[in-house]
C-alpha cells in the first residue's frame, strides 16, 4: 500500500500545482480563448479521480471468491483510468493552445497547466495498475 499511497500523493501534488497555476491567470478573459481544450482536459482528469476513488472503495470488497461481476467492474474501471491517461496526451492540447494563446507568456502558463493535468492523469493510471496488481496477486 505504500507505493499506492505514494502514487496517490503524486496525483494530489500535480492537481495542487494546476490549481496554483490557475490562480496566476491575470483575468478571466485570458482563459476564454483556451477554455474549451482546458475544460476537456480537466473533465477527463476529474473523471479519472472519481474512477480512482471508486476503485479504492471496491478494492476493499474484492477477495478470493468475490462475485465475478465485481471483479469485472473493478478491472473495467482500471481500463477506464488507462484510457483517460491516453486521452489526456499533452501533445493534443498543445496544438489547440498554440492556436489560441495571445502571447508567449500566456502560452507558457497554459502549457504548464496542461502538463500538470496530464501528469495527474499519468499518476492516476499508475494507481490503477498498482491496485490491479494488488488485487490479482
Amino acid at each position: 500500500y505504500a507505493e499506492l499511497c505514494g502514487s496517490m500523493d503524486e496525483v494530489a501534488d500535480q492537481l495542487e500545482d494546476a490549481a496554483y497555476l490557475l490562480g496566476m491567470l491575470p483575468t478571466v478573459e485570458s482563459l476564454d480563448a483556451v477554455e474549451w481544450p482546458l475544460n476537456q482536459l480537466a473533465e477527463k482528469v476529474l473523471t479519472g479521480v472519481h474512477t480512482l476513488v471508486s476503485c479504492l472503495e471496491s478494492m476493499t470488497h474484492l477477495k478470493r471468491g468475490a462475485p465475478r461481476e465485481d471483479m469485472h467492474d473493478f478491472l473495467a474501471a482500471i481500463d477506464r483510468m488507462e484510457k483517460i491517461e491516453h486521452d489526456t496526451d499533452e501533445r493534443k492540447i498543445t496544438t489547440a493552445l498554440m492556436d489560441r494563446a495571445a502571447d508567449a507568456g500566456q502560452l507558457h502558463l497554459f502549457s504548464q497547466l496542461a502538463r500538470r493535468l496530464e501528469r495527474s492523469a499519468d499518476w492516476i493510471a499508475r494507481c490503477g495498475w498498482k491496485m490491479r496488481d494488488h488485487v490479482l496477486t
